[in-house]
């Protein structure tokens, strides 16, 4: 199974970044091809500019910056989310990881106006928070 993990903690040396590492070795051992998105590691940037928003819901391209975010979530059979609760949610870092990547025609479709989910290739999600 193609497993996408999306780590959101800035400390390599939290009891997060520990649960993170355990994560990717046991999936690894049990023989999934893990994809470990780091994203304070991989300077993830959670802002969306003017223009992404403008062009929130029109078809976006390979020159997209979230492009290759959008690529590795398609590849994805499972998602596995990792992240501190901070403030009674999930780090900003994350919440952009959604609003730029979890777009219109990838994670959902706007039918009559109402949203219906289009992120199929996704069987199975987990979250693992501390």
């Amino acid at each position: 199974m193609n497993i996408l993990v999306l780590y959101a903690h800035p400390v390599e040396t939290s009891f997060n970044a520990g649960l993170h590492r355990m994560i990717v070795e046991r999936l690894t051992a049990a023989g999934h091809a893990v994809d470990d998105c780091d994203l304070y590691a991989e300077d993830f940037d959670p802002r969306m500019t003017r223009q992404e928003r403008l062009d929130y819901h029109s078809q976006r391209g390979a020159a997209d910056a979230a492009a290759p975010y959008v690529e590795r979530l398609l590849r994805a059979d499972a998602l596995v989310l990792s992240y501190p609760v901070w403030n009674y949610g999930f780090p900003a870092i994350l919440k952009g990881f959604f609003d730029r990547v979890f777009l219109p025609g990838v994670s959902f479709k706007l039918v009559d106006g109402k949203a219906q989910p289009s992120l199929h290739n996704i069987r199975k999600v987990a979250a693992v928070t501390t």
